[in-house]
């Protein structure tokens, strides 16, 4: 019974979420005043967070939901993620990062800022649960972006790249388990291995190496193992 209350009560405001308001001329209240007082209620208590975390996949997966809509649910992760039990998040998982994925490489657009910013949020938040969870998410991250790093020619590298490194420098425990994938990734692109078209091969090339660079900082920055030791 007290489940189906919450459920209830959460509810009431989950049906207003992503708030959509046109403010008159003469009115005080205004779209981001409402979209904050809702965000706050959604986050409002523990027993929220199974609801929340449903509520954040349906609408990263609603086919009827715009851009802009999309970024206000990753702010409402942004918060879930640092309020809530970390453990609550990990059988969304999947669905959270795929979110995320089509947010932020989304080919129409540039990578909103909220996307690394729940990212962030995430690893931080599964890091101070235990290996095993804060791995799983590395995994799955990694899975999900290395045909975006490797198909270069999509030009989503950049991007994809970003996102993995948003996820090393907030979460020590999987700095090693992206290392060793990006590295060989970015190796394989400064070589020019995973060129289909002739013509893009200089550009892609010179990805890479750009690729080189920025890692060889974060692990110098950051360390890690083998890898932090062949930068230092």
């Amino acid at each position: 019974f007290r489940y189906l209350l919450v459920e209830d009560l959460f509810e009431v405001v989950a049906c207003y979420f992503p708030v959509e308001f046109k403010q008159t001329s003469d009115s005080p209240i205004t779209k981001d005043l409402l979209a904050k007082g809702c965000l706050k209620c959604l986050i409002a208590h523990p027993e929220f967070a199974p609801f929340c975390y449903l509520l954040i996949d349906e609408k990263f997966t609603d086919d009827e939901s715009t851009p802009e809509q999309k970024e206000e649910t990753c702010e409402l992760l942004v918060e879930a993620a640092a309020v809530f039990p970390p453990a609550e998040m990990v059988e969304h998982l999947e669905s959270l990062l795929g979110g995320l994925r089509v947010v932020g490489l989304n080919p129409k657009g540039t990578l909103p800022e909220c996307v690394p910013r729940a990212l962030t949020a995430m690893t931080k938040a599964l890091s101070s649960v235990g290996t095993e969870e804060v791995k799983q998410l590395g995994s799955q991250l990694v899975e999900n972006l290395e045909p975006f790093v490797l198909q270069a020619e999509m030009g989503l590298t950049e991007r994809a790249l970003s996102l993995l490194r948003c996820a090393a420098e907030a979460g020590p425990t999987i700095r090693c388990q992206i290392y060793d994938h990006v590295v060989p990734w970015i190796l394989m692109l400064a070589q020019g291995d995973v060129v289909n078209v002739k013509a893009n091969r200089l550009e892609i090339v010179q990805e890479g190496l750009k690729g080189l660079m920025d890692w060889a900082k974060c692990i110098h920055e950051h360390g890690c193992g083998e890898f932090g030791g062949m930068f230092c």
